[in-house]
């Protein structure tokens, strides 16, 4: 079975309000979901907190960058028949 790319959705947020990912048009059940967070920040670092049902791959990724950081971590899981849009929680002023 060939791999399709069923659309991309990037956002963007200023504050530290949560994020409602808006999902790509076309999303199917079992489509493979990628979420991919990145926040510019240094103090605090970033604490991402998950969607429910959403698996964190890896450990994720700070980079200090002196004046500011870099954090970046990816999350996945497989779309259910009626699939919601999730919503990330940063909790610094700059995801």
């Amino acid at each position: 079975m060939a791999i399709t790319l069923v659309g991309v959705g990037p956002q963007v947020t200023d504050t530290s309000t949560p994020l409602t990912i808006t999902l790509p048009a076309g999303v199917a059940e079992n489509d493979l979901l990628i979420l991919i967070l990145c926040s510019r920040e240094d103090n605090p670092q970033p604490v991402f907190t998950p969607p429910g049902g959403w698996t964190r791959r890896g450990s994720g990724s700070f980079q200090d960058l002196g004046n500011t950081g870099l954090a970046l971590e990816v999350w996945y899981k497989f779309a259910s028949p009626a699939e919601a849009a999730p919503e990330v929680a940063v909790n610094d002023a700059s995801p």
